[in-house]
């Protein structure tokens, strides 16, 4: 924990939730983070928890890997750095030296930060939760529920949360943010069982879907990445097919983004390290300008087959199409 952060609102928070652990004081949370010669791997079975100050670069342009739903001005916060669900074709297993999360406390210098961007702009997204799941981190502190509710007054903005979780029915937020978007990443159960093993299920993240949708939230589903397994076409006609029979007010959802696994390669070289055998992970990819990715023709396949099954039950309208 950071010296100077102490006492802040959030911190205390936090200390709530963790009378019974070991604090350490730092002066910035680089000097453990940030150090030489960590061993990824063994880290990421004891995951430890870094609380501090954004200081700096509060808000992000958005990568080119990443679906900016045609708007021209795309940006992201970062107030969570990795995520409790360590997937295992996550690229932030790649980006960072360290897996322990770190928390950024000091939320209110991020909603004045996005004031500025979105006056000055007519029109802006601004993502959340790119660099972890802060839904996921709601029941440590309500930060997620925090900031919907701060952005949610914030003209010219459209703010997406992205989860993988089953924890959005506990966040705490005033009347219906018509400027947010709850947008789930859904796998089928073959998948999330075997590299996203620290996740809720399909069915659990269904149930928080429902939820939103009954409530005339709004709901988007990340397809994303669409994996190439064996078996794939089977295993993704079942899934959409427990997507539609399940979803309540299907026809209620915003959109439907589909995309292929894609990655920088430095990242994927490192993750390659700390996953030496798996098989995804160690698929011969191709190298497109610095980018590891399917072969077009693989990518081709794997898109057509959840379009397919989508548009049996969706106007084509509604299914984006990226990566």
């Amino acid at each position: 924990m950071e010296e100077k952060i102490r006492f802040h609102k959030n911190t205390i928070k936090i200390l709530e939730k963790f009378k019974n652990s070991r604090i350490v004081e730092i002066k910035n949370y680089k000097e453990v983070f940030n150090r030489a010669s960590q061993n990824y791997s063994i880290q990421s079975d004891v995951q430890n928890l870094i609380i501090a100050k954004k200081r700096e670069n509060f808000i992000y342009e958005g990568s080119l890997l990443c679906n900016n739903y045609e708007y021209e001005k795309f940006f992201y916060v970062v107030s969570m750095m990795n995520c409790i669900y360590k997937c295992e074709y996550c690229f932030l297993s790649g980006m960072y030296p360290s897996p322990n999360i770190v928390v950024f406390v000091n939320l209110e210098d991020y909603v004045e930060e996005v004031k500025k961007i979105s006056q000055s702009n007519k029109s802006v997204f601004l993502s959340l939760s790119y660099e972890s799941d802060i839904v996921a981190f709601e029941n440590i502190f309500d930060g997620t529920s925090y900031l919907i509710n701060e952005m949610s007054k914030i003209e010219n903005l459209l703010c997406e949360v992205r989860t993988k979780s089953s924890s959005v029915h506990s966040l705490k937020f005033k009347g219906v943010p018509e400027n947010v978007i709850f947008s789930w990443t859904l796998s089928p159960d073959e998948i999330s069982g075997k590299y996203e093993k620290f996740a809720p299920n399909l069915r659990e993240r269904i149930r928080d879907i429902n939820f939103c949708l009954r409530r005339d939230l709004r709901v988007r589903i990340c397809i994303d990445p669409v994996i190439y397994i064996r078996d794939y076409e089977r295993i993704y006609k079942d899934f959409i097919e427990i997507l539609r029979k399940e979803i309540v007010r299907v026809d209620k959802i915003e959109d439907f983004s589909l995309g292929t696994f894609r990655i920088p390669n430095n990242y994927l070289k490192k993750i390659r390290k700390i996953y030496p055998d798996s098989e995804l992970i160690n698929f011969p990819f191709l190298n497109v300008g610095g980018y590891s990715q399917y072969h077009p023709e693989i990518k081709k396949k794997l898109i057509k087959t959840v379009k397919d099954e989508l548009l049996k039950f969706l106007p084509g309208q509604k299914i984006k199409i990226y990566g």
